[in-house]
């Protein structure tokens, strides 16, 4: 595991995003590790606000480290810039720059009885939970022994890292999946009509909270969670938390924008913004939005980030302009995002027009 005084080899990710009007280029520089959580964020969320576009990624390895400056890797031509650094070397800002966590997680209170930790889901999940039960008789039952363990990596969590992530998936191996159930972790099944049809491994670790580890439905099939698999499976590892004295769940996390589809879905269950308690939670990304075009505003607009704030607490940061309003649909409202700032782009300090 990488730490602040392995000093590892620095790389930088140039995004080449070709468009109708002129091109656009974003660059990660960063450590190869982080630029796996990153740099796919990116690609997705440019080629979101530019369907049309054609998106070609090119990895240089630099072989320098922490000893040496990172900024001139970052390519002066560059549209929008990503410099990831620990804490302590984290540097390189302009008046556009915003200082992110390189990840956030999403933490759940589960040390209170049960039906006040269920009253923290929002009341629309909590409907939608009931007729998800309803309309398809889904049930959960704990595999003790591990018996449903291959069944699960092989038709449940494969499939879907591949269906979510494609050739972008940072998959568990088998044997890491092994490891985590027998030192500390439990496998949580949904069944709908005897088909095992939704699954959790998570892993508790020795202060006793439950980590949500490898999550899957059977074969990758999205209509699952449309039916509301994954919500009811969410549900049950929160009440077996609270049932085994295990103080909070976490439900991992991702990258820090509003746009997440699996952050907004993690509020809904009374979820916490955290920083990560590992070495990925001593980093931070200096994002510079260098240049103005119509696609830097409609990413930046579509794409609202978490940062920090000058006492390192967070805040939601919403775009907009003259003819677009915030992203407020995006919601911010969960504890852990302390403030929330509007910024008008169209009095922005750019480096560069």
């Amino acid at each position: 595991m990488a730490t602040t005084t392995d000093r590892p080899p620095i790389v930088a990710v140039r995004l080449e995003v070709t468009t109708q009007s002129r091109p656009f280029r974003a660059v990660y520089v960063g450590e190869h590790e982080c630029a796996h959580h990153l740099v796919p964020f990116l690609a997705n969320a440019l080629h979101a606000a530019s369907p049309e576009a054609t998106i070609t990624t090119t990895e240089i390895r630099s072989g320098r480290d922490w000893t040496d400056p990172i900024a001139e890797l970052a390519d002066e031509s560059a549209d929008l810039t990503a410099l990831v650094a620990p804490h302590h070397l984290a540097r390189h800002r302009t008046p556009s720059s915003l200082d992110l966590p390189l990840r956030v997680h999403q933490l759940v209170d589960t040390s209170t009885p049960w039906p006040q930790v269920e009253q923290r889901i929002t009341r629309r999940e909590r409907t939608a939970i009931r007729r998800g039960v309803e309309a398809h008789g889904y049930t959960v039952e704990i595999d003790h022994d591990g018996t449903l363990l291959n069944h699960f990596y092989d038709r449940l969590y494969h499939p879907t890292m591949s269906s979510r992530h494609g050739t972008s998936a940072r998959t568990a191996t088998r044997t890491e999946a092994f490891r985590l159930f027998t030192d500390g972790g439990i496998l949580l099944t949904l069944h709908s009509a005897g088909t095992f049809v939704a699954g959790a491994l998570c892993h508790r670790t020795p202060d006793g909270v439950l980590h949500g580890r490898l999550i899957g439905l059977l074969e990758g099939d999205d209509e699952w969670r449309r039916r509301g698999a994954m919500s009811v499976l969410y549900r049950e590892v929160l009440r077996w938390a609270t049932e085994n004295d295990a103080p909070h769940v976490d439900l991992s996390g991702g990258e820090p924008f509003l746009s997440k589809g699996t952050f907004q879905f993690k509020r809904k269950f009374g979820a916490t913004t955290t920083i990560p308690r590992t070495w990925l939670g001593a980093r931070t990304t200096t994002l510079t939005p260098k240049r103005d075009s119509p696609l830097m505003r409609r990413f930046l607009i579509d794409n609202p980030p978490i940062a920090h704030n000058d006492d390192n607490s967070l805040s939601a940061r919403y775009y907009f302009d003259h003819t677009t309003p915030p992203r407020l649909d995006l919601s911010d409202n969960c504890e852990g995002l302390t403030t929330r700032h509007l910024t008008d782009l169209d009095n922005f300090p750019w480096d560069r027009t």
